[in-house]
């Protein structure tokens, strides 16, 4: 037998429309299932019970992404099907935001073995995230062969490897703040975290928040340094912060000017100003915290 548990008003199951618009809404109870584990495998909490996902479920993916910008006009937005297998399912359980299981089959042992499954997901799983130092003064438009638009900009890898970037291409500029975005310049000195698909940009997670630190003492050939910086505390009080940063293997290193780290110098009258990104909560009852990321011109 088949157990259908994604039908509205008796539409036809397999019509990838109809069930979308099910997963999508809050008030159809079998859109809006939960994806989870067990020691049996994944599986889609229905109303009739758990069904079992296996390497044979077909399981199409609804990628319902948007951001604006701060005027609330639509820079980019994801609005599309993929099919994906379950091992990608299960590489981005946490990120589902609804199911809905359009066929199943109950097996001999009393479990669902659900057939064909729809999932919501907040972006495309081939997606990859990197984190780009952007020099949008090198941003220029062009077009392809099928008159489509697009923006590319010279970025910097952490490490210090230049490359150029292009972003997704789309019918119409006009309508393409994300172009916009890169092509006026509003990226300009900055490191942003971008998502890449097939090599392409396709959305800006966020902008990396930078603080200017002033290079105190450097320690540890030069794999540590202390530095200072302001905070207002209130009532325009200005306070000082000094911590010592540590640069781990993880952390992301913008040379500009493609210099070694031997190149950060320090005084206690006055050294060189770089920027870092770093988590607050992690320093440490010593004062010392590592760092994110680190971008140095000199």
């Amino acid at each position: 037998p088949v157990a259908n548990a994604a039908l509205n008003n008796d539409d036809c199951i397999y019509d990838v429309q109809d069930v979308a618009s099910n997963t999508l809404n809050a008030d159809k109870t079998a859109a809006n299932l939960t994806v989870d584990k067990d020691k049996v495998g994944m599986y889609v909490d229905g109303t009739a019970g758990k069904y079992y996902i296996t390497d044979d479920t077909i399981i199409y993916a609804y990628y319902n992404f948007s951001e604006s910008d701060n005027n609330g006009r639509l820079i980019s937005e994801d609005n599309y099907y993929a099919v994906i297998s379950a091992a990608d399912l299960k590489a981005h359980l946490n990120e589902v935001e609804g199911a809905a299981v359009a066929a199943a089959n109950k097996t001999s042992n009393g479990f669902y073995e659900a057939q064909i499954i729809y999932v919501t997901l907040p972006h495309d799983v081939n997606e990859t995230e990197e984190t780009l130092y952007i020099d949008g003064r090198t941003a220029r438009v062009a077009q392809d062969e099928n008159d489509d638009y697009y923006v590319v900009v010279k970025a910097m890898l952490p490490g210090g490897e230049l490359k150029e970037f292009e972003s997704k291409h789309v019918d119409l500029y006009e309508d393409a703040l994300l172009l916009q975005a890169l092509y006026l310049g509003t990226w300009v000195d900055n490191v942003y975290d971008v998502r890449m698909l097939d090599g392409k940009i396709v959305h800006v997670a966020e902008r990396v928040d930078l603080t200017a630190v002033e290079v105190i003492a450097t320690y540890d050939g030069k794999n540590a340094f202390q530095g200072s910086y302001e905070v207002e505390v209130g009532d325009g009080e200005i306070e000082t912060v000094a911590l010592t940063y540590v640069i781990t293997d993880d952390t992301k290193v913008f040379s500009l000017k493609g210099k070694g780290l031997d190149a950060i110098t320090s005084s206690e009258f006055g050294g060189d100003i770089v920027r870092v990104a770093f988590d607050e909560d992690a320093v440490d009852e010593h004062g010392t915290v590592e760092l994110d990321v680190l971008v140095y011109a000199d």
